[in-house]
C-alpha cells in the first residue's frame, strides 16, 4: 500500500507527522504514510497549520487546497488535495503522483 490514494475528485495521502523535530523535513515512508517531521509543537494546532503549509510549499500548491480531513490530534492523519477544473484530472492526477513520489527520493 502506498501512502497515496486516488479518488474521483483528487488524492488522498497519508501522512505521518513527528512534531518537535531539529527540523523540518519529509523522512520517508513510515506504515504506508508520508513521514514528515514538523519543528512546531503539537500544541494549538500549530504542528498541523505548519504541516500544510510544508507541504502546500514542497507539491507547489497554495496552502488553501490542501484539506485535513482526519487526525487533526493525532499523528497519522490524511489529506485531501482535490482537482481543479483548470487542466484534465488525468494530468493532475499524474502532476500530483510524480510530486509526491520525489519527496521520498
Amino acid at each position: 500500500m502506498r501512502p497515496i490514494e486516488k479518488k474521483a475528485d483528487g488524492i488522498l495521502l497519508n501522512i505521518y507527522v513527528q512534531p518537535k523535530s531539529a527540523k523540518t523535513e519529509v523522512s520517508g515512508i513510515h506504515n504506508n504514510a508520508l513521514k514528515i517531521r514538523i519543528t512546531a509543537p503539537p500544541a494549538d494546532n500549530r504542528a498541523n497549520q505548519m504541516c500544510l503549509k510544508f507541504l502546500a510549499k514542497q507539491l507547489n500548491l497554495p496552502k488553501s487546497s490542501l484539506e485535513l480531513i482526519s487526525g487533526k490530534t493525532g499523528r497519522s492523519k490524511q489529506i485531501f488535495i482535490p482537482y481543479t477544473n483548470r487542466e484534465p484530472k488525468d494530468k493532475q492526477e499524474k502532476q500530483l503522483i510524480e510530486k509526491i513520489s520525489r519527496l521520498t527520493e
